[in-house]
């Protein structure tokens, strides 16, 4: 079931300048330190008494952030393709730190659509991804290039 009643998307229709905005979603302090103690085990990302002993917050790592992502990017574009494989993720950038409950959503852009070199069926799609805090602000971006089709075929 495709969230927010979404339809399927299909890729030949994607074109430069397609914008998907995804619903708010916020991490609490109990995912950031259990995903930061497994997976980024950073102060500033496992423990409150010595961030506010060095003066700054607590914060969600930003792998868990591209995580998070991720799942957004999933239920407003990935998962709408009958066929989408991964290719590449570069240039990601964290602006600001995301804190616990601070609600963000994601803006997803197509920059570029290009034929695969011997499917016919399958388009190479170019993709940005903005963070936005809930106040509009960046809180990072990243660029990711998909695999995708309208069909299995």
């Amino acid at each position: 079931m495709l969230p927010h009643s979404l339809g399927p998307i299909d890729v030949d229709l994607i074109a430069f300048g397609d914008e998907y905005r995804s619903r708010n979603l916020s991490v609490s302090k109990a995912d950031i330190l259990d995903f930061s103690s497994y997976y980024d085990p950073l102060f500033h990302h496992t423990n409150e008494e010595i961030c506010d002993k060095k003066g700054i917050r607590l914060s969600a790592s930003g792998i868990h952030v591209l995580a998070l992502c991720q799942k957004l990017a999933c239920e407003i574009f990935y998962a709408r393709l009958m066929y989408v494989v991964g290719s590449e993720i570069y240039s990601y950038k964290m602006r600001r730190p995301l804190y616990p409950d601070e609600d963000f959503s994601i803006l997803l852009r197509v920059l570029d659509k290009n034929n695969h070199k011997t499917d016919g069926n399958k388009k190479w799609v170019s993709l940005s991804i903005t963070i936005l805090a809930d106040d509009g602000g960046r809180i990072g971006e990243y660029s990711i290039v998909v695999l995708a089709s309208s069909s299995w075929g």
